[in-house]
C-alpha cells in the first residue's frame, strides 16, 4: 500500500509480517530502501528467544519520545503589538485579519479567515497543547468529500522572538506528520508573514502582507 509522502503498508507473507510506516518525506524510495536494508534481513525462520534487556530498552526509548522543546526567549519585542489587529490583503490562505495578545509566557493569536475565526495559543519555551478547527496543511485539504471528522485537530504551539521585530510561530499537528511555521516581520504599522509548511519541503513559501488597524477614539471638544 503506497500513500503520499512515505505512508506505506508492506505485507510480507513469507515472514508472516506486516510493516506499517507513517512519515513525511520527499524521498519515498530511500525510505523503502531502509526497510530492505535493515528490517527484512532481521527476520529469522525460527522464533527468537526472549530478550528482556532489548524490550526494556525499547520501552525506555518509546517513553522518551517527544517533540524537542523550543528555547526560552531572550529577545523582547521592539514594538507594541499586543492587542493590535492587522488586516491582510488577499492571499492564498484566505486570511483576513490576525491579532496578537501577550500575557506572561503565552501568545494568543486570533486568525480570521473567510471560513471562520480561530484562536490558537502559543507558549514561550514549551509546547502549548490545544485543539483547533482551523484547516491546516493536509493531504485532504482540497478533497470533495466531507473532512469534518478530522477536526478538531490536536495541536502544539510555540513562539519565539528571532529579533525585536521578528516573531516566529510554530504550529505542529500532533496526530499527523505535518507542521507549519509563520515568521511575522513587524515594521512600523506593517506586518509581513512568511508561511512555510512542512508538507511543501522548503518550497512554495507563501507571503502575506497586512496593515495595522488603528482604533478610533472620540474626543469631546470644549
Amino acid at each position: 500500500g503506497d500513500g503520499a509522502f512515505g505512508q506505506f503498508m508492506i505485507v510480507m507473507p513469507e515472514q508472516d509480517a506486516v510493516i506499517a510506516i507513517t512519515a513525511e518525506t520527499p524521498n519515498m524510495q530511500e525510505e523503502i530502501n531502509l526497510v530492505w536494508q535493515y528490517l527484512l534481513p532481521a527476520f529469522k525462520e525460527n522464533k527468537l528467544p526472549a530478550d528482556a534487556v532489548a524490550v526494556a530498552r525499547l520501552k525506555e526509548k518509546i517513553n522518551a519520545l517527544a517533540l524537542p522543546l523550543p528555547q526560552k526567549n531572550k529577545e523582547t519585542p521592539g514594538i507594541a503589538i499586543s492587542g493590535k489587529n492587522f488586516v491582510a490583503v488577499a492571499n492564498k490562505l484566505h486570511l483576513q485579519n490576525i491579532s496578537f495578545k501577550f500575557s506572561n509566557d503565552l501568545c494568543k493569536v486570533k486568525f480570521q479567515t473567510d471560513g471562520g475565526s480561530y484562536s490558537i495559543d502559543f507558549s514561550d519555551g514549551k509546547w502549548q497543547l490545544g485543539e483547533t478547527n482551523m484547516p491546516g496543511p493536509s493531504l485532504t485539504a482540497n478533497a470533495i468529500e466531507n473532512t469534518s471528522m478530522l477536526y478538531p485537530a490536536k495541536i502544539a504551539g510555540s513562539y519565539s522572538w528571532k529579533d525585536p521585530n521578528t516573531l516566529e510561530l510554530v504550529l505542529r499537528y500532533i496526530e499527523s506528520p505535518h507542521s507549519e511555521k509563520l515568521v511575522c516581520h513587524f515594521q512600523d504599522n506593517k506586518l509581513t508573514i512568511e508561511v512555510m509548511r512542512s508538507i511543501d519541503f522548503g518550497s512554495n513559501k507563501m507571503t502575506i502582507e497586512a496593515e495595522g488597524k488603528m482604533k478610533c477614539r472620540s474626543q469631546n471638544s470644549k
